[in-house]
């Protein structure tokens, strides 16, 4: 059975350092649109922070890359918009902050950032296209149950870009990263997200997962040692697309996993 190609690196900052380099080539290597899909949260930081390092140091046009972002709280009941887009747990606030104001002025704003329409989700997908498809999709995952974007345990492979109820354990786990957000109530707390599907992200022409630290080695070994996708685990999707995805791990998220890399 072939395997993932996969890069173990030393630190995050090696890891941004690796992802942002491979980007920016992929990204000078297109006439057109570059469509990168993103996730928000800390997986991606080490990349924004080496990719902005980047475009500083070689002033690069940003005007052809668009990031298409895989997901974003969302509040009602029948109909659906976007959460306060100024709270620090959301989408929006986090590749702000977190990317584009580590960007010089000028490119940030060429910079097109497209989320899932709370309205329309399904037309998301249709857009992607519509842009080319997604060149590259970077892919993080949940350190306890393995969710990908929203997409928690029993989301099917065939799924596309729609508004969800979201897990209580992914409740649990973001209300506890942004309490003082949330007032320390957890009925504020947002229910529902508008997020990419798995198959979504399958779409991509390539993929690249994102890991680091040690909150993050149990997952990794459960995935590793999946081999197939397991439906209780959403990152393990990535087991019908090894062919096309490279496994990007630092050394404290792989350390479970060393041994049965260095084996085969």
């Amino acid at each position: 059975m072939q395997n993932f190609k996969i890069n173990i690196l030393k630190s995050p900052e090696e890891l941004g350092e690796h992802i942002a380099n491979k980007v920016f080539e992929m990204l000078n290597q297109k006439r057109n649109n570059f469509v990168l899909g993103v996730p928000w949260g800390s997986s991606p930081i080490p990349f924004f922070n080496s990719f902005a390092k980047l475009v500083k140091k070689r002033n690069t046009d940003l005007s052809k890359m668009h990031l298409i972002m895989m997901d974003e709280y969302v509040e009602g009941r029948n109909s659906y918009s976007y959460v306060p887009k100024n709270g620090p747990y959301c989408g929006h606030y986090k590749i702000e902050n977190d990317f584009l104001v580590k960007l010089p002025a000028k490119q940030a704003q060429k910079i097109n950032v497209h989320f899932p329409d709370p309205i329309n989700p399904e037309n998301f997908d249709k857009f992607t296209k519509i842009l080319g498809g997604v060149d590259l999709f970077l892919v993080a995952t949940g350190a306890e149950d393995g969710h990908v974007a929203m997409c928690g345990p029993a989301t099917p492979l065939d799924s596309r870009t729609k508004i969800l109820q979201l897990p209580e354990a992914m409740r649990e786990y973001n209300f506890k990263r942004y309490i003082q957000a949330f007032k320390g109530d957890k009925n504020n707390m947002p229910r529902y997200a508008v997020s990419v599907g798995l198959k979504t992200i399958l779409d991509s022409r390539k993929l690249l997962f994102i890991a680091h630290g040690n909150e993050k080695a149990r997952i990794i070994e459960i995935f590793y040692k999946a081999k197939r996708f397991d439906k209780n685990y959403p990152i393990t999707f990535l087991w019908k697309a090894r062919e096309k995805t490279e496994l990007c791990i630092d050394k404290a998220a792989a350390k479970n996993i060393v041994d049965l890399v260095k084996g085969e």
